[in-house]
């Protein structure tokens, strides 16, 4: 994703602006998108001021997945397949003299490449958040209407918006830290990620 719109996990892109955690700064909409025995704390889009400050009520015996910073790049993540600029077909995307899929992924790569990093969990930091950096398989997101991408095409000042729609290829890069279910009552969650195009910050409490 270009233009220092960085993904908060994938999860989130099938989510309308309007209820998208990524966008949301109170974390009202905390449980949008959410199911099973895992839950995903939004990071950001890069278009809420810091710091960012949510509430968040989890089901007891929940596990928490965290992207202290992550990327996402691909067809309409405005890179290729997207409108205007993005016009692109993603198998004609260039990036640092790679072309196509490799492109996408050297782009997404480079994002996360020598970050600060910081996470930590009732005051008490996680060491080697490098340890938890992975890479995604090529995957593919549904967009719906009134969605992200076109919000963040308007944010940006960009003209044009992103059609509902299945989109392929996509990849992401980045830190993503997995805690086993907190025990019952109120925690705070505080996790930064610094990266030269990108900015994401928040902080969680989660009974």
């Amino acid at each position: 994703m270009a233009n220092g719109a960085r993904d908060g996990g994938n999860g989130c892109f099938n989510i309308p602006a309007a209820t998208n955690p990524n966008l949301d700064a109170t974390g009202a909409h905390c449980a949008a998108g959410q199911s099973g025995q895992v839950w995903f704390l939004a990071g950001s889009f890069g278009t809420l001021p810091s710091p960012i400050n949510r509430s968040c009520t989890v089901p007891t015996g929940t596990s928490l997945l965290v992207p202290v910073l992550t990327q996402a790049d691909g067809a309409a993540l405005l890179d290729c397949d997207g409108p205007g600029p993005y016009a692109v077909p993603c198998a004609d995307f260039t990036f640092n003299g790679k072309k196509g899929l490799p492109a996408l992924r050297e782009e997404a790569k480079l994002s996360q490449d020598n970050p600060r990093l910081q996470l930590t969990i009732d005051n008490v930091p996680v060491s080697n958040l490098p340890a938890y950096r992975a890479e995604s398989p090529v995957f593919s997101f549904m967009l719906t209407t009134g969605n992200v991408i076109s919000y963040l095409l308007s944010a940006f000042g960009i003209a044009g918006s992103q059609p509902p729609g299945i989109y392929a290829p996509a990849v992401s890069d980045g830190y993503w830290v997995m805690f086993t279910p907190l025990s019952p009552g109120t925690h705070t969650i505080y996790f930064e990620g610094i990266q030269a195009g990108g900015f994401a910050t928040g902080g969680i409490l989660t009974p």
